[in-house]
């Protein structure tokens, strides 16, 4: 399963995303319990839905969605371990630093939210590299 956010109906923070996704609760920890618990994914489950998966869904897993050499290096430093750590302190997690493209950038962030005094502040973009969309995909072979 791909993971992303639908911006403008959902918040674009993955990390709020990826705590929704493994406790199925709201960031105030509602519904108790989760919704529909049975459907949490495991962390694992969750970070590959966010990156691997989610590139394999726009049909670029050879260029994004996992860190090997030839392909483009998007990842961010966290200032926690999201994988170990209590499902509520990743509402609490900071974006340390993020490298798109190769381009490093420092964003120090709580959970996707600038800090006060760069409200409004410009992310670094880049242009489109979208490949052209495939009909169908065949099984791997392997």
């Amino acid at each position: 399963m791909a993971n992303g956010s639908d911006f403008p109906v959902e918040e674009p923070n993955p990390l709020w995303g990826f705590y929704a996704a493994v406790t199925r609760q709201d960031r105030d920890g509602k519904p108790a319990g989760g919704w529909f618990p049975d459907q949490r994914m495991t962390r694992e489950e969750a970070l590959r839905s966010w990156t691997i998966t989610g590139a394999y869904a726009a049909f670029e897993e050879k260029r994004k969605g996992s860190l090997a050499p030839g392909k483009m290096a998007d990842l961010v430093l966290l200032s926690a371990d999201i994988m170990k750590i209590a499902p509520a302190e990743i509402l609490k997690t900071r974006v340390l630093a993020t490298v798109v493209a190769d381009t490093s950038g420092h964003h120090d962030m709580l959970c996707g939210l600038p800090p006060a005094g760069r409200a409004g502040q410009a992310s670094p973009r880049r242009e489109s590299t979208a490949l052209p969309r495939r009909e169908s995909r065949k099984p791997d072979s392997s």
